[in-house]
């Protein structure tokens, strides 16, 4: 049976459940246990949860959530989250020419000198932005371990396949799923805002050790922690002095504004939770 890209109208409390568990091959999860019964019927839930990353799960108030893991740091409730940096040699990577339809579902280029783990990038995507086929997207299934500097393969997930034919002209990015390795959002942005953790989330330390999968909320009222005193229906931007905290947009522009979270409900004291209504999905 195939997984909803949708669950909708999700029993209220779905949202605190964390589970355990290891990463399966492609886009799919391996079977996960929940570790916290802090949500309904817990017990029940641990055959439903081979969710590709970044699920929608919506509530019937119309509250939203993805389906996110842990990544380098520990996931704090109430707390911003962003997606994982990009990985410098996986990026802007020279193409081997593709024009065989082999090539055009397992497509190969040259990573730079950073290797890959194996499906590092499962569920992610590459990004094309050098032509020949500029423009173009394509969602990863799976793929194997890319040595230093040598040669990368990766598996095109079902519906994807290379539509124009690649030179070396062409330039590939490898990107991971914005909700695979979730990270608290730093005082320096390294990638986009994401969502705000309802639940902690323990840090994925080493190879092999177990990852911790949960919800992050996107969209509706959600409590989040503030920095500086915000004002009642103004909007809120990602703050730059406290990580994971939100701050007051004021009248004058700057481009940290422009990464806009929400509008404030009810108004928090600095340093407590503010009550936002967050815009980051739609």
């Amino acid at each position: 049976m195939s997984t909803p890209a949708v669950l909708l109208y999700a029993p209220d409390g779905m949202q605190f459940q964390r589970y355990g568990g290891s990463r399966g091959s492609g886009r799919q999860l391996a079977r996960t246990a929940p570790v916290a019964s802090d949500g309904p019927n817990a017990s029940e839930l641990d055959s439903l949860q081979r969710l590709p990353f970044g699920t929608q799960m919506i509530l019937q108030d119309g509250r939203k959530f993805r389906f996110a893991v842990a990544g380098g740091t520990a996931l704090v409730a109430r707390d911003v989250q962003q997606a994982a940096a990009n990985v410098a040699n996986h990026v802007g990577l020279t193409a081997i020419a593709v024009g065989t339809d082999v090539l055009r579902r397992s497509p190969t280029f040259t990573l730079g000198a950073t290797a890959s783990t194996s499906d590092q990038y499962a569920g992610g995507y590459l990004q094309i932005s050098v032509t020949p086929d500029i423009g173009s997207i394509y969602l990863i299934n799976d793929h194997v371990v890319g040595a230093s500097s040598g040669t990368q393969t990766v598996n095109l997930a079902p519906g994807n396949r290379i539509r124009n034919d690649w030179s070396t002209a062409t330039r590939v990015n490898m990107l991971k799923n914005p909700y695979d390795g979730a990270i608290v959002y730093p005082t320096t942005s390294t990638q986009v805002h994401i969502g705000v953790a309802v639940t902690p989330l323990a840090a994925y330390s080493t190879a092999g050790s177990a990852l911790a999968f949960g919800w992050l909320q996107t969209r509706g009222l959600a409590s989040v922690r503030q920095n500086s005193t915000g004002v009642l229906g103004d909007g809120v931007y990602v703050a730059a002095t406290v990580a994971g905290s939100v701050s007051p947009t004021t009248a004058t522009f700057a481009v940290a504004y422009t990464r806009i979270v929400g509008y404030v409900a009810l108004v928090g004291a600095d340093a407590a939770d503010s009550a936002i209504f967050l815009v980051m999905d739609g």
